[in-house]
């Protein structure tokens, strides 16, 4: 009896362990499915990447381009505006003389 029931054990844990392999075995065919997809996908997600990110650096690249030139032309500004500053100045000091001199004859 004893031998039996060794040999019904062992019957049994063969079992067990079949029905374990088969069950590792589909979740290996389904991983590997699913890996496969994602392998098939991920060279178009590459390419979306690929170019947002090129259009992003496009767009700073030109931003920068456009910063650059707004300081520029900001500077040119101050520039302009000093020299509007001194003739103003300038004007000033001449009407003020002008008027003095009429004043005075």
């Amino acid at each position: 009896m004893c031998g039996r029931a060794r040999g019904s054990g062992t019957a049994l844990l063969l079992l067990l362990g079949a029905k374990a392999a088969g069950g590792l075995d589909a979740k290996v065919t389904r991983l590997n499915a699913e890996a496969a997809s994602v392998g098939a996908t991920a060279p178009s997600m590459l390419d979306c990447v690929g170019r947002a990110s090129g259009s992003g650096a496009e767009a700073m690249s030109k931003v920068a381009g456009v910063t650059t030139d707004a300081r520029s032309t900001a500077s040119d500004v101050k520039d302009l505006a000093d020299a509007v500053a001194i003739e103003a100045e300038n004007l000033e000091a001449e009407v003020r003389q002008f008027l003095a001199n009429v004043q005075a004859a």
